[in-house]
């Protein structure tokens, strides 16, 4: 009788052993698993982000274009929409010919103000199209006489805009042909003109 409660009980806790052992390894070695998956998720998010980050804002040199000559610009994009404005100066050519005194050359103020939308193509290469209109202050004729003018202009270019390091700027490259619209004298005049902008991104 001794001998059959011993074999009992020897199986029982054999039994308990099988059910609960394994249950208690996959505890002790769920935390383990856990963690580098926490790991990886945390890595994916800091790559998507120093990966996915571009410049909301933009600094850069436009050569020809809305301008006509030269212009540092400012630009603000809020999703596919970018907004810039600028300053730049055109030369009209010898002051001494306009009567001004102390001869060299005469300049104006340029003051380019645009619309694009960037939405087509991918998010480093894009079709570029705008529109806008520029202002500018200068002093022609032989009585050096000053002069307002405002003129507006429609474009069309390829944008290069690669995605940058998070808290690192930039670069952006723009290209294309504007056309430049206004009136002179009684006629209206469409001036194809190319443009060329190099500069940086931040924000």
């Amino acid at each position: 009788m001794a001998l059959r409660v011993k074999v009992l009980a020897t199986f029982c806790g054999a039994a308990v052993l099988c059910c609960v052992g394994p249950t208690s390894a996959r505890q002790e070695g769920a935390p383990s698993n856990a963690a580098p998956s926490s790991d990886r998720s945390s890595n994916s998010d800091g790559d998507s982000d120093s990966l996915t980050v571009q410049g909301d804002n933009a600094i850069y040199l436009e050569v020809m274009g809305a301008s006509l000559f030269y212009a540092v610009n400012y630009e603000r994009r809020l999703g596919d929409f970018a907004g810039r404005i600028g300053v730049g100066a055109m030369p009209l050519g010898n002051a001494a010919s306009s009567g001004t005194e102390g001869g060299g050359t005469n300049w104006a103020l340029t003051v380019p103000v645009t619309i694009s939308y960037v939405g087509v193509g991918s998010r480093i290469h894009m079709l570029e199209l705008g529109a806008g209109a520029t202002y500018g202050r200068g002093t022609s004729g032989s009585n050096g006489d000053t002069t307002n003018d405002v003129f507006g202009n429609a474009f069309a270019g390829y944008r290069w805009q690669p995605l940058r390091s998070a808290g690192y700027g930039g670069f952006i490259f723009r290209v294309g042909v504007d056309t430049i619209l206004g009136l002179a004298r009684t006629t209206w005049l469409a001036l194809p003109w190319p443009y060329l902008s190099v500069g940086a991104t931040f924000g």
